[in-house]
């Protein structure tokens, strides 16, 4: 994947994810958890952070990286899937913990990658 695709590629996880999560108010989505400024430090670093993995083509570090943020940024109470498994207690407390070890995480790849190419 090509550099222009990666950025339109992490705009769009921006903007859809920003809209299901709430962080973007929208009439279709409430998000019943207060945003904290750290939501709005995982939406964005993990959007950034998706620009090199993805230029690198490191997809499935991508994707992984990307639910990790997703973790951490999403409402635990909205989410049905977690909620379903039983996890939106569990996330409640962790999520942050979650996010910062996927940014780690791709932050690594993106780094070994970076090491590789040179």
């Amino acid at each position: 994947m090509n550099r222009m695709q990666a950025v339109l590629t992490a705009a769009a996880f921006m903007l859809i994810s920003g809209l299901v999560t709430a962080i973007i108010p929208n009439p279709i989505f409430i998000r019943m958890v207060e945003i904290t400024w750290l939501d709005y430090f995982f939406w964005i670093a993990t959007s950034l952070l998706l620009i090199p993995a993805l230029s690198y083509n490191c997809e499935t570090c991508a994707v992984g990286g990307s639910l990790g943020g997703l973790v951490a940024f999403s409402c635990p109470i909205c989410n049905k899937i977690l909620l379903l498994w039983g996890l939106a207690p569990f996330l409640m407390e962790y999520r942050y913990y979650i996010g910062a070890l996927s940014l780690l995480l791709l932050a690594a790849i993106i780094f070994k990658n970076h090491l590789k190419k040179r």
